[in-house]
């Protein structure tokens, strides 16, 4: 696309004097533009939206407590806390925390069933990490619907504590 020179100021000017509206100068001048400069502008106007960058500010914010949040978990079920910070590592370690075989993760190489499956054993996830610390399936439905506000119970409560394996 053409730098914004003299030339556009002037072709501006030209379709104003010939009683073109502002939407119709704006229309014909993003219908020139290549695809590359048209995502490159719609970026800009999102990222320069306040509520765009107050829920990514949010989404940020969460995503860090909730890798705080795991990280104690983790600790108090006696693994690495660092594993909260590696995404695949992290996922494995949270199965075996909740007493479930790390190799269920590839469901996810299965389409379809395999990710409808993967749901079901996210779900059940939650409750059997309630379990696993002595809880029961109230907390674990907590754990679903409000897991920030549950795992924060789970990892700063002094008195819970994953039970011990039999």
């Amino acid at each position: 696309m053409k730098a914004f020179t003299e030339s556009m100021i002037e072709e501006v000017k030209e379709k104003i004097k010939q009683g073109y509206t502002a939407d119709q100068i704006l229309s014909s001048m993003v219908e020139e533009a290549p695809i590359e400069k048209k995502i490159e502008i719609g970026t800009k106007l999102l990222l320069s939206n306040r509520m765009i960058k107050t829920a990514l500010t949010i989404i940020i914010i969460l995503f860090i407590y909730g890798t705080i949040l795991r990280w104690i978990v983790y600790a108090k079920a006696g693994k690495h806390g660092f594993a909260a910070i590696i995404p695949l590592y992290r996922q494995i370690v949270m199965y075996q925390v909740c007493g479930l075989s790390p190799w269920l993760m590839l469901l996810w190489l299965v389409p379809i069933f395999g990710w409808l499956a993967m749901f079901v054993i996210a779900i059940m996830k939650r409750f059997c990490l309630a379990k696993e610390f002595g809880k029961g399936s109230l907390f674990g439905c907590g754990l679903l619907f409000l897991s920030p506000i549950f795992q924060s119970i789970l990892a700063f409560h002094p008195n819970i504590k994953k039970q011990k394996e039999a």
